[in-house]
């Protein structure tokens, strides 16, 4: 396998963007770019310099009709739950993710490699409950029901870069993971948790709406989701939300302002690696 450079891996992130902005044209799905790819597309016009990665974000009725076409192509790989209680280990998130075929990955954290390779983030933007006591019992809720069920995977209830937190792991907080496990499959406890972020998603009068599977706040007003435009990102332009200051400042704060040098690092937990044709 050969090691692909930051601007490699960038090239394919792109080329993926665009496919997936393509589909999107042609059957009229509003997605955004999200995260750390609306403010590279706002503030660089497109990656931030430091970051090779990519995201971005559909209320859950486009992102489920962008889910079915995607598994349609023969172009990338999709990975994606299907919340039917037989869910392997190997991308057991609540998103979904296109990516490069030909690509590979190895995981720093030796423990597990749920990264799937080189490709894009699809995250679902779920609805709220109308009250607001209603939105903070229902996001703590959910929250409690995410580590539920990864605390019932021996997989993922050891993952840690830090040798002194595995052993506290393993030695005081054991009964924590037999507790978990004994009471259901993390397969199944996801499938449950997923029924519980869309359960709001029928109510007409919902004013509020949120990535829930994170344990940040992203919560928003749904009318941040009612208007789009196109932002140039590098060579091309790709779809985001009109009111994306609204968005960006309740993410960074003053999102237009450069973090400090010793900030201005990757976060990437993974190395990528093109299998060539004989390794296939």
């Amino acid at each position: 396998m050969v090691p692909l450079s930051n601007e490699e891996v960038k090239g394919k992130v792109l080329d993926i963007l665009k496919y997936i902005d393509e589909i999107s044209r042609e059957n009229n799905i509003k997605y955004s770019l999200g995260g750390g790819t609306l403010l590279g597309a706002i503030r660089h016009q497109g990656f931030i310099p430091w970051d090779n990665d990519a995201d971005i974000m559909l209320l859950r009725r486009d992102y489920e009709r962008l889910i079915i076409l995607l598994k349609n192509k023969a172009e990338y790989k999709l990975i994606v739950n299907q919340f039917d209680g037989s869910t392997t280990n190997e991308f057991p998130m609540l998103f979904a993710k296109l990516v490069c075929k030909d690509i590979k990955t190895k995981s720093i954290n030796a423990d597990a490699d749920i990264n799937g390779g080189v490709g894009v983030d699809i995250f679902p933007i779920d609805k709220l409950p109308i009250a607001k006591e209603d939105i903070i019992e229902f996001k703590a809720r959910s929250q409690s029901l995410m580590k539920k069920a990864y605390k019932s995977s021996i997989k993922f209830y050891w993952m840690s870069n830090s040798l002194k937190k595995k052993y506290v792991k393993m030695i005081i907080f054991f009964p924590v993971f037999l507790i978990n496990r004994l009471s259901g499959s993390m397969s199944k406890k996801l499938a449950y948790v997923n029924d519980t972020f869309t359960s709001n998603n029928d109510n007409p009068d919902a004013k509020e709406v949120a990535w829930l599977g994170t344990f940040y706040d992203e919560q928003y007003n749904i009318s941040l989701f009612s208007e789009y435009k196109y932002y140039q990102f590098e060579n091309t332009q790709l779809m985001g939300i009109k009111k994306a200051n609204n968005y960006l400042t309740n993410l960074y704060g003053d999102y237009m302002s450069l973090p400090p040098k010793e900030k201005q690092v990757a976060h990437n937990f993974v190395k990528f690696y093109k299998v060539l044709d004989k390794e296939k």
